[in-house]
């Protein structure tokens, strides 16, 4: 059947977006639950081929589409064209058995007015507050035993990484945490893991801070057990663009890239960057994708994480055990170091 021009750029556009979605579904870490129909994935593996994928990933690229559920509209994934009355688009799953929590969050760029918060789901309980408690105190004990849980302590200690954190505290004897995307620790095992490592970076290293946290989702029964373990929930949203006054280390794991950019953009100045540390996905596998998936509106996303890798030292982390693969997988920290005066010219937004 012909196709417009229009509708060969939206599937193009759906193309592109939908090869990083395999490359994350690859490395387990987001999961998009709309359906897709088999005219649709036979036009996108054409166009992925022509875009430079092996012929012999058809058969591992069908078998991608089939098992999991993914975006059925091009029109959702447009990240030119958001809401002109919204901040994040929250495209959320259909009721389903594999229905899990990472949305896709598109931002406008016309948009940089933090939002008031409050949480979407209002309902408290005594009973259910002490039931979250106690699971997440399960997944601390859990955690803290494993031999994942180890080696991404030991790393942290290690003369390189100690050298880093040393530079970036500067004359500070602490430095903040800021938590976004966490996800809801109520319903999904991988936030609760993620919740349960911070807690225990907290214990175990005195030069953290106070712990401040958000996620547009979260309940009210999840802001009161994070408060109980004390932890600031933000009333505001900050749609990732904080500004790293003194040092921050932004614990950010498995967020959309949307964010990352965010954040790199509201601090887009070499004594703002030398002032972070972020652990979240690795900005080196961004590169790698943007390397051989040219799409003009996706590359416009993460500029920032792109321009950035050349004064970025990424540390990858080993997910050493199974269970903990999902949580963590393809997770990094990075490091910024900036001269000022090299970068007055190169380094504008």
């Amino acid at each position: 059947m012909f196709q417009s021009h229009e509708e060969n750029e939206e599937m193009l556009n759906f193309a592109a977006l939908t090869m990083e979605r395999v490359w994350m579904l690859i490395n387990n870490f987001q999961w998009v639950n709309l359906s897709a129909e088999d005219d649709k994935v036979n036009s996108v593996i054409s166009l992925c081929l022509r875009s430079g994928t092996s012929s012999q990933s058809v058969p591992e690229l069908k078998e991608l589409f089939h098992s999991c559920c993914f975006m059925s509209s091009p029109k959702i994934l447009n990240l030119e064209q958001p809401k002109a009355a919204e901040d994040w688009t929250i495209v959320l799953p259909r009721r389903g058995k594999q229905k899990r929590n990472f949305d896709k969050i598109i931002v406008s760029e016309e948009c940089k007015q933090v939002q008031a918060w409050v949480p979407t789901d209002l309902e408290w309980e005594p009973q259910r507050e002490e039931k979250l408690m106690q699971i997440v105190n399960s997944y601390i004990k859990k955690l803290e035993r494993s031999k994942f849980c180890e080696a991404f302590l030991d790393q942290v200690q290690t003369p390189e990484m100690t050298e880093e954190f040393l530079r970036v505290r500067g004359s500070e004897d602490k430095i903040q945490m800021v938590m976004y995307g966490i996800g809801s620790i109520e319903s999904f095992e991988s936030p609760r893991l993620q919740l349960s490592l911070a807690i225990l970076m907290r214990r175990r290293f005195n030069w953290i801070g106070a712990i401040e946290v958000f996620d547009p989702i979260i309940s009210l029964t999840e802001s009161k057990v994070l408060e109980a373990f004390g932890f600031s929930v933000l009333s505001i949203n900050e749609q990732g663009r904080r500004q790293a006054s003194k040092p921050t280390l932004f614990f950010m794991p498995h967020c959309d890239a949307e964010l990352y950019d965010n954040l790199l953009l509201a601090n887009w100045r070499a004594y703002l960057l030398n002032q972070i540390v972020l652990f979240g996905n690795s900005f080196s596998e961004y590169e790698r994708m943007a390397s051989f998936c040219h799409n003009p509106s996706l590359a416009d996303t993460r500029k920032h994480i792109c321009a950035i890798q050349r004064f970025t030292k990424e540390y990858a982390i080993s997910t050493v055990e199974d269970d903990y693969f999902r949580a963590f997988n393809n997770s990094s920290w990075h490091f910024f170091n900036l001269d000022c005066e090299a970068l007055s010219q190169t380094f504008k937004s």
